[in-house]
């Protein structure tokens, strides 16, 4: 994403009070980025919301296959992880 992007994108967010720009110690010409208690709180219910949703999406399969699952995404999460660092 280009600068003024992120910086159209930040700017919502903030004027939404989502998020707060706060002074960078070590640099005076960045900001560093906030969530606000309003912000905290709208991530924590998407997350519950999202976490329900896979709950419900699984509930039909076998045990067996959720297992199965479950090894197939450490896998990738695991190599996608690594492939960020190289």
């Amino acid at each position: 994403m280009s600068p003024s992007t992120i910086s159209r994108q930040v700017a919502v967010l903030v004027g939404s009070g989502l998020i707060e720009r706060r002074a960078d110690p070590d640099d005076g010409r960045a900001s560093l980025l906030a969530a606000t208690a309003t912000g905290r709180r709208m991530l924590e219910a998407e997350r519950r919301r999202r976490a329900a949703q896979y709950i419900d999406a699984l509930a039909g399969w076998p045990p067996e296959a959720r297992g199965r699952f479950a090894d197939l995404l450490g896998y990738f999460v695991g190599d996608l992880q690594r492939t960020r660092r190289e």
